[in-house]
């Protein structure tokens, strides 16, 4: 691999772009003839040039044993509920789910041998250019015209969708750009003048996010955000007794808080959920996920919709997964995702361009955004080179071992 400076390393390729505007444009799935959309097509385009790359490696990345077992089982689930229950059945669903393993695969592969610089600059990329398209939209649909192309920005005239014909596709993206953007702020590699675009973009995104009026992404952000400071304190804390003193003083602070002021909060949450339209219905519906293990609870019933007896979607990513799974795929995925996790720990600021996305997940089928799979497999792909790079620097012995990675004549590649 040819030498490169940090100047370079950071700098975004013209092919890079069209997986960075695949993923901008992703939401607006108004667009979309049949399954497939602008953002679809400009990422499976991006995809193209690395396909065969990725069928020529074996094992090659952490998505692999995820997709060669999550496949399988759903695809049972779905022959199983087309045989006995085919009004909740979606077996087109199963379409959608190998495109998110070849997206997925693809992206991990095809950054594989760039520098983690560069990834990371495309990472940041995706969040400045989410934020400040949606703004733009927003702006247009303000001033210029209700409609963008045929495509409405707005759900019932109240919420912005930014194209999409719900308000969740655009609000899984912000999630996920906001914090994005945040940790491009707090990067010190980056400079002070580098830092002007994602303060602008966090300031656009906050703003747009409030006009999607998600519930979900409001408790999202603000979730998130305990969580990013709490690491920025640790952070910030040289020792580890410093760091575990000031985390048993948060735990007991907030134990306390939970005691002497239980009630009003019971009531602010229950109020909160209550001015969703949707809120407290949800409730009903997640209950409803012991009729849908009943029917099978060993490999689900594949994608489709099964909440209240087939009439409703979950609306919880994860009760949507152990339905169209059933225990089998529920397993599978938090082992996927334990496994990520972990890997991501490589650099823990990267963790939360994820966690956003897994926690919009509790109110919304955040894991059916193509946006969910290309940040998840982006950060991955900057994880699994950062790892390198630190062994390669280190002068460890066997780099292979230390990063959990095997290679091959054509390079190294995750062990899985």
């Amino acid at each position: 691999m040819e030498l490169r400076t940090a100047e370079t390393r950071c700098r975004i390729r013209f092919w890079d772009w069209i997986l960075i505007v695949g993923l901008v444009l992703s939401p607006m799935n108004e667009f979309r003839i049949g399954k497939v959309g602008p953002g679809e097509a400009l990422v499976l385009l991006w995809c193209i040039r690395y396909f065969w790359q990725m069928l020529t490696y074996k094992k090659n990345v952490v998505f692999s044993r995820f997709w060669l077992t999550f496949l399988p089982v759903i695809s049972l689930g779905t022959a199983f509920c087309v045989m006995f229950y085919p009004n909740e059945g979606t077996p087109s669903g199963l379409f959608t789910y190998g495109f998110f393993a070849v997206v997925s695969l693809c992206i991990v592969v095809g950054l594989n041998t760039r520098p983690s610089a560069e990834i990371k600059r495309i990472l940041y990329m995706m969040g400045i250019m989410a934020c400040f398209w949606n703004m733009f939209l927003y702006y247009y649909s303000k001033h210029i015209d209700y409609y963008f192309f045929d495509a409405t920005l707005w759900y019932r005239g109240v919420r912005f969708s930014g194209g999409a014909n719900n308000p969740h596709q655009v609000a899984t993206l912000l999630g996920s750009a906001l914090f994005i953007n945040f940790i491009h702020l707090v990067d010190r590699d980056c400079s002070l003048t580098d830092k002007i675009l994602p303060l602008l973009a966090v300031g656009m995104g906050l703003f747009v996010a409030m006009q999607t009026r998600s519930s979900t992404l409001t408790v999202t952000i603000f979730a998130t955000s305990i969580l990013y400071f709490y690491y920025l304190l640790l952070k910030n804390l040289s020792s580890k007794s410093q760091k575990w003193a000031a985390t048993s003083v948060l735990v007991i602070l907030v134990s306390v808080l939970i005691g002497l002021f239980r009630e009003k909060l019971f009531d602010y949450v229950f109020d909160f959920v209550e001015s969703d339209a949707n809120g407290l219905g949800r409730f009903e519906i997640f209950a409803s996920i012991g009729d849908t293990l009943r029917k099978n609870w060993l490999f689900g019933l594949g994608p489709g919709i099964h909440g209240l007896d087939g009439t409703i979607e979950y609306h919880n990513a994860y009760l949507e997964i152990l339905a169209m799974g059933g225990i089998i795929g529920f397993g599978i995925f938090i082992v996927f995702s334990s496994r990520l996790f972990l890997l991501l720990m490589t650099d823990p600021s990267i963790l939360f361009a994820v966690i956003p996305l897994y926690a919009y997940g509790l109110g919304g089928f955040s894991m059916r955004r193509l946006s969910f799979w290309v940040v998840v497999a982006v950060a991955a792909a900057y994880s699994v080179r950062k790892k390198q790079e630190t062994a390669a620097d280190s002068g460890a012995p066997a780099p292979r071992q230390a990063a959990g990675l095997s290679g091959n004549k054509r390079g190294l590649y995750l062990k899985t």
